[in-house]
């Protein structure tokens, strides 16, 4: 916080000793999703769904599209087996239980004499070996397990999901079709119930925005809505001595579209107004 309060005062100082603006300007920009995945996989095989065509609206955790895996589950079907199968470690168990006593009873009659010091060799031996089998018992069922847990990755390794609620902006295959190494993006997810945009703003207008500032915006229909400014850069780009801001738009009823060109409206007046030439505004038919 102190980082970026002595940025911002270092940005308003450099925009005073530019001067102050005398005539109102015009700064360009883009509305953008607020956020974008790009959604793929890494693994090889064939689509067997897709679920989703472009404009789609899906919810967190939806399944959008997978891969063949029929011969994964049946192969997985055979690991669970043997996940579940903890016989052979009871088996183990009991074996070591007899075998242990057994040789604490060996080795108590050999204090008194009736039986050889070889025979107590035997069954501690006996005893040795059972718990050898009980080790490896238990060491291969908790190889089945991790084996299981291991195929359930790759199988869900093969089906895509949305990761938050958003709309399809770009479906690249269709059912039936195969992974190709030039194409690894399968969906582009969008959430567009925001919008965003940046501007690099001249750095003389500096004094004029400000974290959490209310915008207003101008579409071309003559609506206006708000916009908050959810950002501003801590440093002033050498080359073009502008700043950059970033804006975020409601827009949870649906009505603007990223790809609309906008601009932000600087003047020397108290007033700064966000003015769009929206060339993407979805109509009351359209949604």
């Amino acid at each position: 916080m102190i980082r970026r309060t002595q940025a911002l005062a270092l940005l308003v100082i450099f925009g005073m000793a530019f001067g102050s603006p005398t005539s109102a300007e015009r700064v360009p920009g883009c509305l953008m999703p607020f956020c974008e995945w790009e959604l793929g996989t890494h693994e090889q095989g064939r689509f067997d769904r897709v679920l989703v065509e472009v404009g789609d609206q899906v919810t967190t955790g939806a399944v959008l599209a997978s891969l063949d895996s029929a011969d994964l589950q049946a192969h997985r079907e055979t690991v669970r087996i043997n996940s579940e199968n903890d016989a052979p470690v009871r088996s183990a168990m009991i074996q070591l239980q007899n075998a242990k006593s057994h040789y604490l009873k060996v080795k108590q009659i050999r204090q008194n004499g009736s039986v050889t010091q070889l025979e107590l060799d035997d069954k501690e031996a006996e005893y040795k070996s059972a718990e050898a089998r009980w080790d490896s018992a238990n060491a291969e069922f908790a190889i089945a397990k991790s084996q299981l847990q291991e195929v359930d990755a790759k199988l869900a390794k093969r089906i895509i999901v949305a990761p938050s609620d958003g709309v399809i902006m770009e479906v690249n295959y269709r059912e039936g079709e195969c992974t190709r190494m030039n194409e690894p993006v399968v969906v582009r997810l969008a959430q567009l119930n925001r919008l965003r945009a940046e501007f690099d703003v001249p750095v003389i207008y500096v004094s004029q925005i400000q974290p959490g500032q209310q915008l207003t915006v101008s579409l071309d229909t003559g609506t206006e809505v708000q916009g908050e400014v959810i950002r501003i850069a801590d440093e002033v780009d050498r080359p073009s001595q502008t700043f950059c801001v970033e804006v975020m738009i409601d827009n949870r009823e649906g009505k603007l579209l990223p790809g609309v060109n906008c601009s932000i409206e600087l003047s020397s007046g108290s007033e700064t107004r966000f003015t769009s030439k929206s060339r993407a505004v979805r109509s009351q038919k359209d949604k």
